[in-house]
């Protein structure tokens, strides 16, 4: 495989991980713990899966690690969901954390993905618990690193490729366009890989939200 394929291949492992857990939800409305562990036996290019379990209503303790100041905050008021988590290594200096919660019962049929301002470099909990309480699947990404800086990509040319396009293709495409210079990335993501993005007018989405 190319190494320009590969890269475009291994972005789309939280995808793919997002896509096959939220069919499972799809054929069985509610996820029991058996089938949400079975997620663990998944296998993706440049990808490990970390973790599949299922977590019970107000049991969820956010990782301190990564979850940031406050990040616990209203976590006891969760709904049950099943939370699977993965490492992506699409190189050797990679290390993309990311995580998909599935809602065990009463999933409003969507999935919202959670981005990252800035440098940051930690998986979106609170943004994550909100859509989980509104009933959606949902996903996050730590972008490739740890931090809230670009110090990070010094010396780690991978890493900030890791950063550039390989995840945050995914998180754009998968959330929105908000100003002219996303709406200019985007272009250069459809116009790159055209055949994995997809463009599309927020009235579009609006018309057919519901």
């Amino acid at each position: 495989m190319k190494p320009q394929a590969k890269r475009v291949l291994s972005v789309f492992s939280i995808v793919s991980i997002a896509s096959l857990a939220v069919a499972s939800v799809t054929v069985t409305p509610v996820v029991a713990a058996g089938s949400c562990e079975t997620l663990a036996s998944m296998t993706l290019p440049d990808t490990t899966i970390t973790l599949a379990e299922a977590v019970p209503a107000g049991g969820f303790t956010t990782p301190g690690a990564r979850g940031g100041r406050g990040a616990n905050d209203g976590a006891s008021n969760l709904p049950a969901f099943c939370r699977v988590a993965a490492t992506i290594k699409p190189s050797a200096d990679s290390d993309i954390k990311i995580e998909v919660w599935l809602p065990s019962s009463n999933w409003n049929g969507k999935l919202q993905a959670v981005g990252n301002g800035a440098f940051n470099g930690a998986i979106g909990y609170p943004a994550m618990m909100t859509a989980l309480r509104a009933g959606y699947a949902t996903t996050s990404t730590d972008t490739g690193h740890v931090g809230g800086s670009g110090d990070f990509a010094l010396g780690h040319p991978e890493k900030a490729i890791d950063f550039g396009y390989r995840v945050v293709l995914v998180t754009d495409a998968l959330c929105s366009s908000s100003d002219a210079t996303h709406d200019a990335l985007l272009t250069v993501y459809h116009q790159r890989f055209a055949q994995q993005v997809e463009t599309v007018e927020m009235e579009t989405v609006l018309s057919n939200w519901n």
